[in-house]
Parts: C-alpha cells; structure tokens; sequence
C-alpha cells in the first residue's frame, strides 16, 4: 500500500494525490470488487472476516493523528500484534504462533544453500555459501540444545 501510494504521488506530483483513506479502501474493499467477491474486504455479516490490528502504542506510531496514514505510509509488520484469519488467531502479541519461525528459517537456508550448490558458483553466497553448511549445523546444535534463536548469517 505504502509503494502505491508513494508512486502516485510522484507520478501526480502532489501529495494530495492517493489518499490513505483511498489506498486502504482499494487494497480492501476495492480489492474484493476486482475479484467479484462481496463476501471478503469488509467487517460484515456473512463476510470472511479476517483481522489484522496493529500497534500504535509505539514511539513510530506517535502521536497518531491520521490512522490511515500511520497504517499506509509508515507501520510495518513489526507493528502487527495480532491476526486473525477465519477466527483463528495466527499471530499473537507479534509472534507468528503457527510456525516454528527458527527451524523454517534453517530449512530455508538449507534449501537455498543447496539450490546455489546445484546451480554453480552464486556469487552473492561464494563466500558465505563455504561457510554456511557448518553455521548451519551449529545454529541447529545450539537451537535444540539452549532452545535458542541462532542468527544464521
């Protein structure tokens, strides 16, 4: 949304242009009319009502006098706190709580890891890429036996 808004701006050289109050209803409501679904982009019965709420107790996010243009033009996911999605609550108080966030982040590494390995010489991982397989092993090692977060790279 932010992107959107940024590039119309320029492009209408005005800052007028794309405001936030019109880039959230096109990334929702807008959205669900693009897609012919009535029932998504809205709080309403018989809707799938799907929830994000975001932080604004944050020095970032103060003084808040425009939501919109808080949640458009400067909250990031670090700002998320909760998500529900089909009544189920998938983020909590910022921390994903369906996902083990530090073995998906190892697996990922492998996986690229080996894709680089496969594909030759990668050069933004030639000289991480000789080191990497042992980190790995440690973080993994360390992450199982503390319980612990291991930055990998």
């Amino acid at each position: 949304m932010r992107f959107g808004a940024v590039v119309c701006k320029i492009v209408e050289a005005s800052a007028e242009a794309a405001l936030s109050e019109d880039v959230f209803r096109m990334a929702t409501v807008g959205g669900a009319e693009a897609l012919n679904r009535p029932d998504l982009g809205r709080l309403a019965v018989g809707c799938k009502a799907d929830i994000v709420t975001v932080r604004i107790d944050t020095p970032k996010a103060s003084p808040v006098y425009d939501p919109f243009k808080f949640l458009i033009l400067t909250a990031s996911g670090e700002d998320v706190d909760r998500v529900i999605v089909d009544g189920r609550t998938i983020v909590g108080g910022g921390e994903v709580l369906t996902l083990d966030v530090p073995d998906a982040v190892c697996r990922l590494n492998e996986a690229i890891l080996r894709r680089a390995h496969e594909c030759g010489d990668v050069p933004f991982l030639s000289e991480v890429g000789k080191l990497a397989p042992d980190l790995i092993i440690r973080a993994r090692e360390e992450q199982h036996a503390q319980d612990l977060t291991v930055p990998l790279f």
